[in-house]
C-alpha cells in the first residue's frame, strides 16, 4: 500500500505494489525488496518515534495508533484501534467527534493546534498536534495526526508569566525604579517607576548614559563616576551609590542605585548591567535632622548648669556631664564606668545602691526628691532630683544643688514658696530636656516606609529582641553573669513563634530542653542563631501554610552542648550548599557557631535539620 500526505510530497509504502498515475504495473523482486525495506524503515520509525502518532478515517474511528500515542492518552493500542476517537477524552468527547467528522468532509482539518484535552482518566493535558490527510490504497482516506505533549512546557511558561506579574506588582508597589545598560549601543532602558520618581515622563528621559550622567548632582559625580568605573574594571562584586538626581521641578532628590554587571564578553568588558534605583529622600531628611537634634542633645548636655547622670539597671553610672563632675567633687573618669554609690559617704553606699536597684527593678522611681547628700569627702550637700526612664535599662537623674536655698534663714513661707518655685523650674527644664532626648530615640527608631528596606528593618528588629530577651531574664534572675538557657530559649521560640502566626494554631512547637545554665554572652550567640533558624523555618518552610511541627532540642554532656533545631516543611532547595550560602543570616549563623566555637550541620532530606554543637 502507498501512505501518500496531501500537498507534501512525501510516500510512505506499505505493500508491495507501487502506484504511477492510474496504473498499477507488477514490480520486479528487485523493487519489491526495495519496497519491503522502506515499509520495514517506515514501520521501525512508527513504533519508535517519541511523538505520539494516530491515523483516524473521515467517521472519527481510530485505524491505527503508535505505541507513543498509548503511552501519551493511558491507553493500551488493541483499545483503541477501531474505536471511535471519542473514548480518548472526557471532557466534551461528543463534541470532539462531531467537530472532526464535520471538519474532514470539508477539508478543513487544521494543519497545527495546541489544545488542552481532557483524558479519559481525568487526566488534563496540553498537546501539540499536526494533521495532514493520507491516502493508503484499499483503505478510507484518513487523517494522520501527530501528537507532542507540551504540558510542562505550558506550565513553566504559566509559572514564569505569574512569576514576572509578582515580580512587575511588587516592584510597583514598591515603587522601585528598574534600569537595564547595554554597553554595545550604550542605550539605558527605564521603567516609568524611575521616571515618576524624579517627575518626569519617560518619553523626557534620554536613554544614553551621557543623559544620567548630567542628572547627577554637580557634587555627586566624581564619586559616582569612581564607583561605577570601579565595578565596571571588576573589582567589586556591584556597587551601591547614594547619589543627588535632579527632578523635573528643578529640585534635587536622593537616590540610592544599585547595580551590577549581569554579562561580560570573554576578555571581561561588561556587556550589559542592570539595577535598581530607590527613592531615600525622606531618609536622609531623616538622618538630617538626626544629626541636628544630636547636635542639640550635645549642646544641652555639655552647656547645661545641672548635672546630669546616666545609670543603668544595675545602678552603674553610663554618663555624666561636667556640672554633674563638679556638683560632686570627681572627675567624669573616676565616675563613669563605677556604681552610683561612689558619689555618697561609704556607710551610704550599699543602703542607697539596694534601694535603686530594687526601684528600678518595680519602676517605682520618684519623680522628683529634694533632701540632703552626704557626699562621699563628708560634705553635705541639698539636692532637687528630677528623674525619668528614657529607656527599659537607662535611667536620666537632673540635679540641681539646691544647697543655699535650703539653708537660707527665710521664713516657712518663704521657704515653702521658694521650693515651690524651684519644682516648677526644675519640671520646665527637665520636661524640656527629656523632650529632646525623647525626639532623638524616635528618630532613631523611625519606620522606613519603603517595604523592602522595611523588611531589613523586621529581620534587624527581631534580632534585637533576641538579645533584649537576655537581659529581660537577667533582671528577672539577679544573675548578671549567666542565664537559665532552658527558659531562656522557651520563652524566646513562643514570641517568635506567635510574631508569624499570630490567630493560627497551624504550627506546633515541641521543645526537649535539658537544664542548662550558659554564660551571656553564648547564651546571647544561641539567641540569635535561633531567630535565624525559626524565621527562615517559619518564612520557607511551609510555603503553602501547611500545618507542621517545629522542634527545639537542648542537650548537655559532661563537655559537649548540643542545639537542635528542626522542621517537618519542605525542606532545602536542590541547589542549596551551606558552602556557597552568601546570605545575611546564614553568614551571621556561621559568624556565631565561629564565635562558639562549635561545628554545624545541616541535613534537608526531609524538612530541615540544623544541629550545632560546641564545648561546654
Amino acid at each position: 500500500m502507498v501512505l501518500t500526505g496531501y500537498g507534501t510530497g512525501n510516500d510512505y509504502k506499505r505493500s508491495g505494489e507501487k502506484e504511477n498515475c492510474n496504473t498499477c504495473y507488477p514490480m520486479d523482486e528487485r523493487e519489491k525488496n526495495r519496497v519491503n525495506a522502506g515499509e520495514a524503515k517506515f514501520h521501525q520509525v512508527w513504533q519508535c518515534a517519541l511523538d505520539g502518532m494516530r491515523l483516524t478515517d473521515g467517521n472519527g474511528i481510530i485505524r491505527d495508533v503508535n505505541p507513543a500515542f498509548s503511552e501519551l492518552v493511558h491507553l493500551p493500542g488493541e483499545s483503541l484501534i477501531g474505536k471511535p476517537l471519542s473514548v480518548i477524552y472526557q471532557k466534551e468527547a461528543s463534541r470532539i467527534m462531531q467537530k472532526y467528522c464535520e471538519r474532514f468532509k470539508t477539508r478543513t482539518i487544521l494543519p497545527h493546534v495546541v489544545n488542552q484535552y481532557v483524558l479519559h482518566d481525568g487526566t488534563v493535558r496540553w498537546f501539540e498536534v499536526y494533521n495532514t490527510f493520507v491516502e493508503i490504497p484499499g483503505e478510507p482516506e484518513q487523517v494522520l495526526s501527530i501528537f507532542r505533549d507540551k504540558t510542562e512546557l505550558v506550565k513553566a511558561t504559566d509559572k514564569l508569566k505569574e512569576s514576572e506579574t509578582r515580580l512587575n506588582i511588587a516592584v510597583q508597589s514598591a515603587r522601585i525604579g528598574l534600569w537595564d545598560q547595554d554597553f554595545k549601543t550604550g542605550i539605558i532602558v527605564r521603567n516609568n517607576t524611575w521616571a515618576e520618581m524624579l517627575g518626569y515622563e519617560s518619553k523626557e528621559i534620554q536613554k544614553d548614559k551621557n543623559a544620567f550622567l548630567n542628572l547627577i548632582h554637580p557634587n555627586d559625580r566624581d564619586k559616582t563616576s569612581r564607583i561605577i568605573q570601579k565595578h565596571e574594571a571588576g573589582q567589586t562584586d556591584f556597587f551601591r551609590i547614594e547619589h543627588r538626581l535632579r527632578c523635573a521641578d528643578g529640585s534635587w532628590k536622593w537616590i540610592l542605585n544599585v547595580g551590577q554587571i549581569v554579562e561580560r564578553d570573554e576578555s571581561g568588558k561588561p556587556l550589559r548591567a542592570a539595577g535598581v534605583h530607590v527613592d531615600i529622600d525622606e531618609q536622609k531628611k531623616t538622618e538630617e535632622s538626626l544629626k541636628q537634634s544630636e547636635k542639640l542633645l550635645h549642646s544641652v548636655w555639655d552647656q547645661s548648669k545641672d548635672g546630669m547622670r546616666l545609670t543603668d539597671a544595675r545602678g552603674r553610672i553610663v554618663m555624666v556631664n561636667d556640672a554633674f563632675s563638679e556638683m560632686m567633687g570627681m572627675p567624669k573618669e573616676k565616675l563613669e564606668g563605677q556604681f552610683l554609690g561612689v558619689i555618697y559617704y561609704p556607710e551610704e553606699q550599699d543602703r542607697i545602691v539596694k534601694r535603686y536597684k530594687e526601684n528600678f527593678l518595680n519602676k517605682t522611681i520618684q519623680p522628683y526628691i529634694a533632701r540632703p547628700f552626704t557626699l562621699w569627702n563628708g560634705e553635705q550637700k541639698w539636692f532637687g532630683v528630677s528623674i525619668a526612664f528614657i529607656s527599659d535599662t537607662l535611667l536620666l537623674s537632673v540635679f540641681r544643688d539646691i544647697t543655699q536655698q535650703v539653708r537660707s534663714q527665710e521664713s516657712l513661707r518663704e521657704l515653702v514658696h521658694q521650693k515651690e518655685m524651684l519644682m516648677r523650674e526644675l519640671q520646665h527644664r527637665v520636661k524640656n530636656n527629656m523632650n529632646i532626648i525623647a525626639s532623638l530615640i524616635s528618630l532613631e527608631m523611625r519606620q522606613i516606609r519603603d517595604p523592602d528596606i522595611r523588611g531589613i528593618f523586621l529581620d534587624i528588629r527581631n534580632r534585637i529582641h533576641s538579645m533584649a530577651a537576655i537581659y529581660e531574664r537577667l533582671s528577672l534572675t539577679g544573675d548578671p553573669e549567666s542565664v537559665e538557657l532552658n527558659q531562656y530559649i522557651q520563652t524566646l521560640a513562643e514570641n517568635i513563634l506567635k510574631t508569624f502566626t499570630v490567630g493560627s494554631n497551624r504550627l506546633h512547637l515541641k521543645t526537649f530542653l535539658d537544664p542548662v545554665r550558659l554564660d551571656t554572652k553564648r547564651a546571647a550567640s544561641l539567641g540569635l542563631i535561633l531567630n535565624e533558624l525559626l524565621t527562615n523555618s517559619l518564612k520557607y518552610a511551609y510555603p503553602n501554610h501547611e500545618k507542621g511541627t517545629i522542634t527545639i532540642e537542648i542537650r548537655q554532656t559532661d563537655n559537649q552542648i548540643r542545639f537542635v533545631v528542626k522542621d517537618d516543611g519542605i525542606g532545602l532547595p536542590d541547589d542549596f550548599s551551606p558552602g556557597k550560602e552568601k546570605s545575611m543570616g546564614f553568614m551571621l549563623i556561621k559568624t556565631l557557631v565561629s564565635q562558639l566555637k562549635g561545628k554545624m550541620t545541616i541535613d534537608g532530606g526531609q524538612g530541615t535539620q540544623t544541629t550545632i554543637e560546641f564545648p561546654v
